[in-house]
């Protein structure tokens, strides 16, 4: 780990055991760009704690994480579900999201009809 990002981690997880919600949904940005499963896994629950306090933005990067299988198995549906929640917490870029999820939900459904 470049000497920078170590500092940042190091200050974030300070800050996330404080209970900074921001802290933690960075922290989880950072783990989930790394190619490495547990280091996803990581930063999967590491949104959820940001999300169980209430961070907006933190419910749309769960809603990517299932979108992409990042530290969890892949599931539309629980993407859906967070995309949804964070559009209603007034994040735009997850209505489109949440949108787009739509869209090719109905479409899988229209093929198999």
């Amino acid at each position: 780990i470049h000497e920078d990002l170590f500092y940042a981690i190091k200050y974030l997880k300070s800050a996330a055991l404080l209970k900074h919600e921001k802290a933690a949904f960075l922290l989880a940005t950072i783990f989930s760009n790394n190619s490495n499963k547990e280091l996803q896994k990581i930063a999967f629950n590491i949104a959820n704690i940001s999300a169980d306090l209430n961070y907006s933005e933190a419910f749309e990067l769960i809603g990517i994480f299932y979108n992409n299988g990042v530290g969890v198995e892949k599931n539309i549906i629980m993407a859906a579900i967070y995309f949804r929640a964070a559009a209603d917490l007034g994040i735009v870029q997850s209505m489109i999201r949440y949108a787009d999820v739509l869209l090719f939900i109905a479409e899988k459904s229209w093929r198999n009809y």
